[in-house]
C-alpha cells in the first residue's frame, strides 16, 4: 500500500476508521504514543509523527500502522540439523519483506539466538529499508540504555535465498559468535544474579583471541575482543567474593585490548576507597594500580596473546 502514490478521495473515510481501529489497539497495547490533534506519535524509536489530510500522508501511515500490528505475529523457526540448528523468522515475507535467520547456531543456544532473531525481525517490520543485502547494522537489542552495540551484517548463502542470513562483520561463512557473544554481555548488564552466568557464556562463545585488538578507545561500544565480557565477568566475580579468579579475568581483558584496559583502570581508581586495607575492593585497586605497558606485555606473554606494538599506543 505504501507503494502507491495516493489514495482516492473517496477511500479516505475507510483509511480514517482502519486508522481508528488500528491505533487504537496499537496504543492499548503499549506500543504507541497517544493519538492527540489528528496526528500519531510513534512510540518506537525512529517512529515519525504525521499530521497532514493529504491522502498520500494517510496511506503511508496506514502502511506504516498494519506493519506494526502484523508484526507482533511474527514467529521463529528453530530447523535442527545435527548438533546445530537454523533459527529463522516466520512473517516478514507476508509484507513484502525477506526472512532473516542465523545459521550453524550450536543447539544449547538456541533460545538466546531465537530471541535476538526475533528482535533484528522486529526491527526489520519497523524499518523496512533495514532488511538490505549487504546492509551493515548497529543496534541495541536488548535495552536501549545498554552500553554496548551489537554489530552485524545481512547476506544471502546463496543467490536465490529467500532468507537474509545474519554474519559478523570480519566473517560472512559461519555462526556469527562475536554478535551473540556480545548479545549475551549486553543482556548481563540487566540480568541481576544471573549476570556471571550469562557472560561465561558469552566467553565461552567468543573466547580468549590469540592476537590483541588495538581499536581506538572510541570503539569501545563494540567490545573489542570480547573486552567487556572479561571485564564484567571479573567484576561479578569479585562481588561473589572470588578476588583471585576476578584478576585473571582482568588480565586477559588487559591482553585483549590493553587500550581499553588501561582507560578502565585509570577510572577504577578515580576517587578514594574507604574500605579496609586487606579487603577484597582494595586489594582489586591495588590491581588496577599495576595496569600499564610493561604489566600488560607480561599478562600477554603468560597467556600467549600477541601483542602488536600499535595495540599499546594511547
Amino acid at each position: 500500500m505504501a507503494g502507491r502514490a495516493a489514495l482516492e478521495p473517496a477511500t479516505k473515510s475507510v483509511v480514517d476508521s482502519i486508522l481508528r481501529g488500528a491505533t487504537a489497539r496499537l496504543v492499548q497495547n503499549g506500543r504507541l504514543g497517544a493519538v492527540a490533534g489528528g496526528s500519531l506519535a510513534a512510540g518506537h524509536a525512529g517512529g515519525s509523527v504525521i499530521a497532514d489530510d493529504g491522502c498520500q500522508r494517510r496511506a503511508v501511515l496506514l502502511a506504516n500502522v498494519l506493519r506494526r500490528l502484523i508484526g507482533t505475529r511474527l514467529r521463529i523457526e528453530v530447523l535442527p540439523i545435527g548438533d546445530t540448528c537454523t533459527i529463522c523468522s516466520n512473517g516478514l515475507r507476508s509484507m513484502g519483506l525477506p526472512e532473516v535467520a542465523i545459521s550453524e547456531c550450536p543447539s544449547k543456544l538456541k533460545d538466546v539466538v531465537s530471541n535476538l532473531v526475533l528482535q533484528i525481525a522486529q526491527n526489520g517490520w519497523e524499518t523496512p529499508a533495514s532488511l538490505m543485502e549487504g546492509k551493515t547494522i548497529e543496534g541495541r537489542f536488548v535495552r536501549a540504555n545498554q552500553s554496548i552495540v551489537e554489530v552485524f551484517r545481512l547476506v544471502r548463502a546463496k543467490q536465490d535465498d529467500t532468507a537474509l542470513r545474519v554474519v559478523d562483520l570480519e566473517n560472512e561463512s559461519i555462526f556469527p559468535y562475536r554478535l551473540i557473544a556480545t548479545h549475551l554481555c549486553a543482556t548481563a548488564e540487566f540480568a541481576g544474579q544471573e549476570a556471571l552466568r550469562l557472560l561465561l557464556v558469552a566467553i565461552e562463545v567468543w573466547p580468549k583471541q590469540v592476537l590483541a585488538s588495538d581499536l581506538p578507545l572510541a570503539d569501545y561500544e563494540l567490545n573489542p575482543n570480547n573486552f567487556w565480557s572479561w571485564i564484567d565477568s571479573g567484576t561479578a566475580l569479585l562481588d561473589n567474593g572470588r578476588l583471585d579468579d576476578a584478576i585473571l579475568q582482568w588480565k586477559t581483558a588487559a591482553c585483549m585490548w590493553p587500550r581499553g584496559a588501561k582507560l578502565y583502570a585509570s577510572r577504577m581508581l578515580r576517587g578514594s576507597s574507604t574500605d579496609p586495607l586487606q579487603s577484597p575492593k582494595q586489594r582489586a585497586r591495588s590491581f588496577w594500580r599495576t595496569v600499564n605497558n610493561e604489566s600488560i606485555v607480561a599478562w600477554c606473554n603468560e597467556l600467549s596473546v600477541d601483542l602488536p606494538d600499535s595495540a599499546l599506543m594511547d
